[in-house]
């Protein structure tokens, strides 16, 4: 019997900052704390175990992005713009409410690694603040390195990518950026 629509598992390029700079994963099975089920926080500064559970849900199906923001807290963007989640499969210890930076903090990204960028080991980043996770129907190495290239910022990274991926339909767009960072001295590395 072929497997349903929704059984399809989610794959993300899984973008970081490594220990030489701007890395990426790329993923299958994509879930947060066992599920892809997500809880809307907009509005919450914090949840308890009652509230936590009349908080709408939200599927990662059907997502572009899911970043850890620099304040801590899971920024789901879709079609229809971006909102504060929190994990659906969250277990409170105790009845003290918790912000959703500090839902975030205990919470665990896991799937399976199909690839990953060079010098880089093959293995899932630690969820922490500036990870940010973008949705594709299938891997995709060229769209991985151009979002590692958007991320470092640097003429080097954008050089590698134009030489790898010179017929790439993102060419146009590389080059502004180099040509930018070309007329700023200091992101010349």
């Amino acid at each position: 019997m072929p497997a349903l629509a929704k059984d399809v598992p989610l794959t993300a390029i899984v973008l970081f900052d490594g220990t030489n700079g701007a890395a990426y994963v790329q993923i299958t099975g994509v879930m947060l704390n066992g599920k892809t089920e997500l809880r809307n926080c907009n509005g919450t500064s914090k949840t308890d175990r009652t509230s936590y559970g009349k908080l709408p849900k939200v599927q990662l199906k059907g997502a572009i992005s899911l970043e850890l923001d620099a304040g801590g807290v899971l920024i789901l963007t879709t079609g229809k713009g971006s909102t504060c989640v929190v994990p659906a499969n969250f277990r409170f210890e105790n009845k003290a409410g918790l912000t959703p930076a500090e839902v975030a903090a205990r919470t665990t990204l896991q799937g399976n690694v199909l690839s990953a960028s060079a010098s880089q080991p093959s293995e899932l980043p630690a969820l922490k603040p500036g990870v940010r996770l973008v949705f594709v129907t299938a891997p995709d190495t060229e769209l991985a390195e151009f979002l590692r290239a958007q991320r470092a910022r640097s003429t080097v990274v954008w050089l590698d990518f134009l030489s790898r991926y010179g017929s790439s339909s993102r060419v146009a767009e590389a080059k502004r950026t180099l040509a930018g960072l070309l007329r700023t001295p200091r992101n010349r590395n």
